[in-house]
């Protein structure tokens, strides 16, 4: 580890896989981090992050998602795993845990393991083999045990995990529990007989029934219960493709074992069937359907940094379109709530039609353009002047060596002078020399924008796409960045009918024109 300037704060994490690992193996982390963090001189918080029996192949961990939370807060200047297979053992997950801590200035440190900058080639080889290593050998063992499940699902035993409500499990068997299977019972009848999913809720609250885990039901729950074949003595394993390092592949398995009868039945074949067609015809009248929405591509979570998707749900003959976080939907690990899609078109067209593209800002926009233009052609004249003086000293120091003859020191700076030529010809290439446009042609170009809104409203899709950079949902406001980019068109504006055509810009960073922030309570 190389010296730190200043003593800092670092946060121990320790993580142990399975019950069958003791409380002693987090108790060794942690004196190991100690150990290091002495030796160092790093300062260690006093609360350390721990997940117990908690697998290392994803993310979705209490102690860690506080870690990261506690990091973002700038609560410590570096995180201390025991080793990297504490904090991940899978690849995609540590290097992007390792990204993020860079980005916001917190180190990774290791008590066992030498890591260095990711920026380093060498020293990512070895982080890479290292975190390579851990994924091996849970793929490894995860190869074993699905073949051992495989020859218990063949003989219609149970393979793990939680028995579902109803059933014990006894010697590897099926066996009926009876308290629970009557609550099973009464879900399935009183949905057959046409209940609501809140009235049967209400009843089993009324009874004091709870799940296999000692809590309330919820709509979730009853769902997974009236969905479940193995109620009607079905005998099912590996139905759905296996999950891929703790994450569900979701397609159903041509390899699934079924064993008809191999499960003692608590539901009748007649009300399961019954079950199956109401929930049949539900999905018939309340289903999820998909559309072209305003801001696709554009719009993401501003609390776990995913993508926002458009989703629209039908009920009773009404739609109501969203915009939903992915990691919310994929992978369970963000709560923000749900935008409503028509509320936040409506707003974000509006502010376009009525303040980006009103005369302030595009008149002020255009001085701005203007002024980068104008920038970017003289940089592209410094640069030749830096060509030709350089083509002059090439020229005068061959026409030197060529009368006394070259010298080493010549050769070198000749090299020198060629390597120096070929990086301002790259520099002169991304320059691009943008075209004399006037203030005038330009101003017309992005009033012609405006024109267009106002007498067709059916432009917005394309308008948006010109002028939203970013649209960032937060917690209690949504914040949309109106901006110029050159990277959206390489047209030339010709003709400012045609309207607002960017490619002309120099290749630099976004021109922002606009920034707008609206309350989380109205969408």
């Amino acid at each position: 580890m190389q010296p730190l300037a200043k003593t800092i704060t670092a946060a121990a994490y320790a993580r142990y896989s399975t019950a069958n690992q003791q409380e002693t193996s987090i108790v060794a982390q942690l004196d190991g981090i100690r150990a290091y963090c002495d030796r160092e001189g790093i300062r260690l918080a006093a609360m350390p992050y721990i997940d117990e029996a908690r697998s290392g192949t994803n993310t979705d961990r209490p102690g860690f998602q506080r870690l990261l939370a506690d990091a973002r807060a700038g609560r410590f200047d570096a995180v201390v795993v025991y080793d990297v297979s504490r904090g991940s053992r899978d690849v995609a997950d540590w290097f992007a845990f390792r990204r993020e801590m860079a980005a916001l200035g917190v180190a990774v440190l290791s008590a066992t393991n030498q890591l260095g900058d990711m920026d380093d080639p060498n020293a990512f080889l070895t982080e890479l083999l290292t975190v390579g290593l851990g994924q091996h050998m849970v793929l490894q063992s995860r190869q074993k045990s699905i073949a051992g499940k495989r020859v218990r699902a063949g003989r219609g035993l149970f393979c793990g995990g939680v028995a579902p409500l109803g059933y014990d499990i006894v010697d590897g068997q099926y066996s009926i529990r009876q308290a629970e299977a009557a609550t099973v019972r009464l879900i399935y009848e009183r949905y057959a007989a046409g209940a609501s999913y809140a009235d049967i809720l209400a009843e089993l609250e009324r009874l004091g029934a709870r799940t296999k885990n000692g809590r309330s039901f919820t709509r979730s729950a009853l769902h997974d219960i009236l969905s479940n074949p193995r109620y009607t003595g079905k005998y099912l394993w590996f139905d759905r493709e296996e999950r891929h390092m703790h994450r569900h592949v979701g397609r159903d398995n041509p390899d699934k074992v079924v064993i008809e009868g191999g499960i003692p039945p608590i539901i009748t074949q007649e009300v399961a069937e019954a079950v199956t067609i109401r929930m049949t015809s539900n999905r018939a009248h309340t289903r999820t359907t998909y559309r072209s929405y305003l801001l696709s591509g554009l719009i993401r979570c501003g609390e776990c940094g995913s993508a926002m998707s458009g989703v629209t749900t039908k009920s009773r003959g009404h739609e109501y379109p969203r915009y939903i976080c992915l990691g919310k939907r994929t992978e369970r690990r963000c709560d923000l709530k749900n935008v409503k899609a028509d509320v936040l078109d409506e707003y974000i067209t509006r502010v376009l039609r009525e303040d980006v593209l009103s005369d302030a800002v595009i008149e002020a926009a255009a001085r701005r353009i203007e002024e980068t233009l104008a920038s970017g052609r003289c940089m592209a004249d410094d640069i030749r002047v830096e060509m030709e003086r350089l083509a002059r000293k090439n020229h005068n120091l061959t026409a030197l060596a060529a009368e006394i003859g070259a010298t080493p020191d010549m050769r070198q700076q000749l090299i020198a002078n060629e390597q120096h030529r070929q990086e301002l010809e790259r520099r002169l290439a991304e320059v691009q020399e943008p075209p004399a446009l006037t203030y005038d042609v330009i101003l017309a170009t992005l009033r012609a924008d405006a024109a267009r809104l106002a007498a067709d409203p059916d432009c917005i899709g394309e308008l948006v796409r010109r002028y939203v950079q970013s649209v960032t949902v937060y917690r209690h406001c949504i914040e949309i960045v109106y901006a110029l980019d050159a990277s959206k068109t390489q047209k030339h504006p010709s003709d400012p009918s045609d309207g607002c055509n960017i490619g002309w810009l120099p290749r630099c960073a976004p021109l922002v024109l606009y920034t707008a922030r609206m309350p989380r309570d109205a969408a």
